[in-house]
């Protein structure tokens, strides 16, 4: 597990494991790649900065997190970021092992495009809110019933319902897709949704 090249300044004596850090944790989820999961989870830890000490832990195999800190003027807030690697096998049993700011408020994960299964359940587990990117197309919409049906059938949901949210990327009004969306969200009792606009 390595820390973005632009924080190696950051003292390492300052560093304690993530299971020693109390600080509250967002997870960015989706059903597959292209729904902008990444710019979701780059903009709240960008905004959340400005209020406290935040990490953003890049779990996605395209590092697109971790290349976003790179680029990051230097006279933002700082956001510590770490990414568990390019292998998904490895990225579960890599998650005990990472290191962050010891003053750490709030904590920003990317997950894996399509994450499923014991590794979705894992990291459910290890986050406080859950939040669900998801496009308008027939096929995005079919594709997100799945993966929602997945993840509030998952042990740790079942056990204990979490706080959710889905953010439906670069919808349309006034289309039939859209509509279609609205209705499969609005069938989510007790989400929190947002709807942000495709700016074409």
């Amino acid at each position: 597990v390595s820390p973005s090249s632009a924080l190696k300044a950051v003292d390492n004596s300052n560093l304690v494991s993530l299971g020693l850090i109390n600080a509250k944790r967002l997870l960015v989820v989706n059903s597959k790649g292209g729904a902008g999961k990444t710019t979701v989870a780059t903009n709240l830890a960008a905004w959340f900065a400005r209020k406290a000490p935040t990490a953003l832990i890049d779990h996605d195999v395209q590092l697109s997190a971790t290349y976003w800190q790179q680029l990051r003027p230097a006279n933002l807030p700082p956001v510590y970021v770490v990414n568990t690697g390019k292998d998904p096998v490895q990225r579960q049993t890599r998650s005990f092992q990472l290191r962050l700011p010891f003053n750490t408020q709030w904590i920003i994960s990317d997950s894996p495009a399509g994450v499923t299964g014991p590794v979705l359940d894992q990291m459910v587990n290890e986050h406080d809110f859950i939040i669900v990117q998801v496009l308008q197309s027939d096929i995005d919409i079919r594709a997100s019933a799945r993966f929602i049906g997945d993840l509030l059938l998952s042990p740790t949901m079942r056990k204990h319902r979490k706080p959710m949210a889905v953010i439906a990327n670069r919808v349309r009004s006034n289309t039939h897709s859209f509509e279609r969306l609205q209705k499969f969200l609005l069938s989510l009792n007790k989400w929190s949704l947002i709807f942000l606009k495709d700016a074409k």
